[in-house]
């Protein structure tokens, strides 16, 4: 699956250099294009959604989605499955995501 044509994520803001910092980072999905028609405005999503979506620029599958979650986050596979699971699908009835 990949994300359609006409998404782009932008951070807004700074992450931490060190964890212990505070946030000011914001993350946001922009559409164009026919997808604008839906989205007329840029959507604040979370940090894991921003990630998924980078991840969604190329061909991928949900197992390589999982291991790139159990890779950079602190999650077990299980729960990373079920989360990547419920995203998929709330993209895929978004329409913005193809199979």
């Amino acid at each position: 699956m990949k994300l359609i044509d006409g998404i782009t994520t932008e951070i807004v803001g700074e992450e931490p250099l060190i964890p212990s910092q505070p946030s000011t980072a914001e993350y946001y999905a922009i559409f164009s294009g026919e997808l604008l028609k839906r989205f007329p405005e840029r959507m604040q999503i979370s940090e894991v959604t921003h990630f998924i979506f980078d991840q969604l620029k190329e061909e991928k599958s949900e197992d390589e989605l999982v291991k790139a979650m159990t890779e950079n986050y602190t999650v077990e596979e299980d729960i990373a499955r079920e989360d990547v699971k419920a995203l998929i699908g709330q993209l895929k009835s978004a329409g913005i995501i193809s199979d």
